[in-house]
């Protein structure tokens, strides 16, 4: 962005916050300001405001399970329901934040469909005015047949992420 426009992060945690501050600074960006908050509590102003959002939404990790074995044990079907529901109505208050013409990228660090799919089809179904489109800049090798953003430890070496990308018509 060389510096043009803004950037507004939104995190819950103050020390997250902290951190890209002075990450931000000691990279030269002076576009960027931070919130606490999430897409739950975002302010009316954000509402239409933006060109792009990208939620990294909270999740199960389950695509982080070769690095941390433990979530085998912490995981667990209403724990799962739960960060389901989470991302549904967190993805919802992010594409409240979207401008017409503009872009929303749904991310998370898992494989399970019910944080993937599901989490997308739900938007898709609620908001007619959204369009999921392909992810530009991937390499082809991370898009799946469906179109969207995905990793798989045992295929890439790297975590299980999932990603979604839509324009606001």
């Amino acid at each position: 962005m060389e510096n043009r426009g803004r950037i507004t992060a939104v995190d819950l945690h103050p020390d997250k916050l902290r951190l890209l501050t002075a990450d931000a600074g000691r990279l030269g960006v002076t576009i960027a300001t931070t919130h606490a908050g999430n897409a739950a509590t975002m302010p009316e102003g954000f509402r239409g405001a933006f060109d792009r959002v990208l939620l990294d939404a909270p999740c199960s990790g389950l695509g982080t399970l070769r690095r941390n074995p433990e979530i085998r044990w912490r995981i667990t079907l209403p724990e799962l329901e739960k960060s389901m529901s989470l991302q549904k109505r967190l993805l919802r208050k992010a594409a409240d934040c979207v401008k017409p013409g503009g872009r929303l990228v749904y991310s998370v660090c898992t494989v399970t469909p019910e944080e993937n799919e599901s989490v997308v089809a739900e938007l898709l179904a609620a908001r007619p005015e959204f369009k999921r489109i392909p992810p530009e800049g991937i390499p082809p090798e991370l898009i799946d047949a469906d179109g969207f953003f995905r990793t798989f430890p045992h295929r890439h070496g790297t975590d299980g992420f999932f990603g979604a990308v839509f324009t606001r018509i």
